[in-house]
């Protein structure tokens, strides 16, 4: 156990965050070497593309422990779990269209309802 913040935390949790957080910043680093090969010094350390990565880092972090995905007592079945990991990406995603592009629509706003209630007030917050 580690004492963080006055609180003690399992090795094995930080671990795991650390390990997570390494893994999705490093693969947002290799998307913006993939999408601007050419420029990708001066879009990461001119633009704050570094700043962004951290961002959207945190958020993908963030969405990780608000749909429970380290805690094994609440995830029944395996199928549960891969539908959780899937969904932090797939509602980061969503978010970020939203936030860049104007005329989106979507069909059904109730399709989120069940797995994440408080989606469109926490996007309306973010605009």
């Amino acid at each position: 156990m580690i004492r963080l913040f006055n609180v003690y935390y399992p090795i094995r949790k930080l671990i795991l965050l650390i390990g997570e957080a390494l893994i999705v910043w490093s693969s947002l680093q290799l998307g913006a070497f993939l999408a601007h090969p050419d420029d990708y010094y001066i879009v990461l350390n001119f633009e704050g593309g570094h700043f962004k990565i951290l961002v959207a880092t945190a958020l993908v972090l963030l969405c990780s422990h608000w749909f429970d995905l380290y805690d094994t007592a609440i995830v029944n079945t395996k199928g549960e779990l891969y539908f959780r990991l899937l969904l932090v990406p797939a509602m980061l995603a969503f978010a970020l269209a939203g936030l860049k592009s104007e005329g989106i629509t979507i069909i059904d706003p109730g399709c989120v309802a069940k797995t994440y209630p408080g989606f469109w007030e926490d996007l309306a917050a973010l605009r």
